[in-house]
This record gives structure tokens, sequence and C-alpha cells, in this order.
């Protein structure tokens, strides 16, 4: 059984479409994820998760007998009563 000439063409064209199809998926997975570890691994986004987990929030209250800093050590503006803090592990406290 011969077949025609222009079933062959035919036939090698879906051929060719399927396999380019399929490895531009593959591809283009690939690519997704290397952004997504480009991503994940940017500076800024590990400094902050590191430097997060030595952060504690605070809740500022004045004390008379407190000798603790009365402004933050960053712009250096004072607190308010019952304003929300965060507390570095050596104990320097800022507002965000």
């Amino acid at each position: 059984m011969m077949y025609s000439f222009g079933f062959l063409v035919v036939l090698l064209v879906i051929i060719f479409l399927i396999w380019y199809i399929r490895r531009r998926r593959a591809g283009m997975q690939i690519h997704n994820k290397l952004v997504q570890l480009r991503d994940m691994c940017r500076p800024e986004n590990i400094i902050k998760a590191e430097i997060r987990q030595y952060l504690v929030e605070v809740q500022y209250t004045i004390s008379p007998d407190a000798a603790g800093p009365d402004n933050c050590a960053i712009c250096c503006d004072e607190f308010k009563k019952n304003q929300m803090l965060t507390q570095t592990e050596c104990k320097h406290l800022f507002h965000e």
C-alpha cells in the first residue's frame, strides 16, 4: 500500500508540530522554575527573612524607672504611648 507524497508531507508536518510544542512546553517549565529560583534568591528576600528571626514586636509603655531610649534608633522620632515597636536582639527599638 503506497501513500501519496502529499499525505507523507502532512504526516511529517504534524509530527514536527507535536515535537515542537512539547519541546516548547518543557522549555517554558524550566524557564518558569528558573525565574522562581531567581526571585527566591534575591539578596533582599534572603536578608529580610534572616533579619526577621531576630526581631520582636513590643508595645511601648512609658515607665518612670526605665532607662531605655524614648526615640527611634533609625529616624530619632520620639515614641508615642502604646505604639507598636520592633526590638532587635541588642535591645534597640524602632517603629515602621
